[in-house]
């Protein structure tokens, strides 16, 4: 290894357009250096390699370096052999939806420094499909997953089930149920939903997609309904909109730039992850290289 990719590294980091302020002391830039070695060592697994990258991985592990490589792989396994909930093409092929205002990254953190990230259930029946849900999901939160703060705090998603319709529940199958609920369990990120408002149709679908839930992830899911003060012991009402309690009013167009002004990031991250359609041989290795 060179000596000053080891120094301790601090300042402004562009990546792909986005700035961010960075802090990777020598032992992250170790870890770092060694999760690099190891995704070489996969022909066939195609992404990114810069600092920011490897450290989504490598925050949620806690610097461990074969716990960020294990959820690597798992990550991209599951997003090929699941491939019809990724997303796609341009931004333009998703407008209509996009413009419902049923899923939306807000430019604010809550208390504990964590994304405030938008789901108005009800409005799934906006999209074509639950395939484009989870598209667009995918595209909001893939703006954010560069973030230094994001990666170490996560995401606080609002789940409003408010006037859940019957013909929803085309769509929350239980296998469809299974992937979504997978989907967030293999993220390297830390997601915490906050459930409110309620329906009669909830009762239904909550039991449905807690047993798809890891014993981690509903310990991450808090049921406030319409009981504003408690959704405000973590996330301020300064920074949400008067449905929810708050005192904020959100410029959607606004919000919006975040996923227009970072399209072709969005169209390179497409492409990434196993270029093999034969899941046999996704753990070929070329190099033996020790962990």
């Amino acid at each position: 290894m060179q000596e000053n990719r080891l120094r301790p590294m601090k300042g402004r980091a562009d990546v792909y357009g986005m700035y961010f302020d960075v802090h990777f002391s020598r032992f992250e830039l170790e870890c770092i250096d060694h999760l690099r070695r190891l995704v070489k060592t996969y022909p066939l697994l195609l992404i990114r390699l810069d600092n920011n990258f490897l450290a989504r991985f490598l925050n949620w592990s806690g610097w461990n370096v074969d716990k960020a490589f294990d959820k690597m792989l798992t990550f991209y396994k599951f997003r090929k052999e699941n491939s019809k909930y990724t997303p796609f093409g341009p931004l333009s092929d998703y407008e209509a939806f996009i413009k419902s205002n049923c899923l939306v990254m807000l430019d604010q953190r809550d208390r504990n420094g964590r994304r405030i990230y938008i789901c108005r259930i009800a409005r799934y029946l906006m999209a074509r499909s639950i395939y484009e849900v989870s598209h667009l999901d995918d595209l909001w939160f893939e703006c954010v997953l560069d973030e230094p703060e994001t990666q170490k705090n996560g995401v606080s998603v609002i789940m409003d089930v408010k006037g859940l319709p019957l013909s929803l529940l085309k769509w929350l199958t239980p296998k469809h149920s299974g992937v979504m609920t997978r989907k967030a369990d293999v993220a390297p990120l830390a997601i915490y939903y906050h459930v409110v408002n309620s329906s009669g149709l909830m009762k239904v679908i909550m039991p449905v997609i807690f047993q798809f839930m890891s014993s981690e992830t509903r310990e991450r899911v808090f049921f406030h309904y319409d009981n504003w003060p408690s959704l405000h012991k973590f996330i301020e009402p300064e920074k949400l909109p008067s449905e929810y309690g708050g005192t904020t009013e959100l410029d959607y167009e606004n919000l919006r730039r975040l996923l227009y002004d970072r399209e072709d990031f969005l169209l390179e991250y497409m492409t990434h992850g196993f270029v093999d359609p034969e899941p046999e041989n996704w753990d070929h290795q070329l190099l033996d290289v020790t962990r």
